[in-house]
């Protein structure tokens, strides 16, 4: 064995790493190319009214009702993998589910690019479905959501496939 060492060259080794590299190189690919992943990430939250910052002689009313907790978030949803989505690859859509937190008003502020065509459903008043056509890598969406409550945190989830879960980031 030590003979089959002490008799390789330079040239058998090179030989060698590009036998290797021609046999893993287009599985690393493949697997690199068929990446996919979505991203939630909060981009900032800001908070209108607060029960504990109160302010003397203010009062807000919404539908006649008194606000003790007013908040706004902008959220981006982005395609951060490698391949693109289409309406086809998603089982349920992404839903963003604001637990505690009743839902004023949701709107898409931005897209990139200007021409992705996509929708908001607010199907209940905590409850923000996102429905996409095509979202290619790269792709996003932009939102902001007004909220009612003091506790704004949600959840992020969908069925898409080639997607095991939606990474929620938070940068606010």
């Amino acid at each position: 064995m030590n003979d089959f060492f002490k008799k390789l060259t330079v040239k058998d080794l090179v030989l060698a790493f590009f036998a290797v590299l021609t046999l893993v190189g287009p599985l690393v690919y493949d697997w690199y190319k068929g990446r996919a992943s979505i991203n939630v990430e909060v981009e900032s939250k800001v908070s209108v009214i607060s029960k504990t910052l109160p302010i003397d002689d203010l009062s807000i009313y919404l539908n006649e009702k008194k606000i003790d907790a007013l908040s706004k978030q902008v959220i981006r949803i982005k395609n951060s993998g490698n391949s693109p989505l289409t309406r086809e690859d998603v089982i349920k859509p992404i839903r963003l589910d604001f637990k505690k937190a009743q839902i004023i008003q949701a709107k898409l502020t931005q897209r990139s690019p200007p021409n992705l065509d996509a929708e908001l459903d607010t199907k209940s008043q905590n409850e923000i479905v996102v429905n996409f056509d095509l979202l290619n890598p790269g792709d996003s969406l932009v939102l902001e959501v007004l909220l009612l409550g003091p506790d704004t945190v949600f959840i992020a989830d969908a069925r898409v496939k080639n997607i095991n879960e939606i990474t929620l980031l938070d940068n606010s």
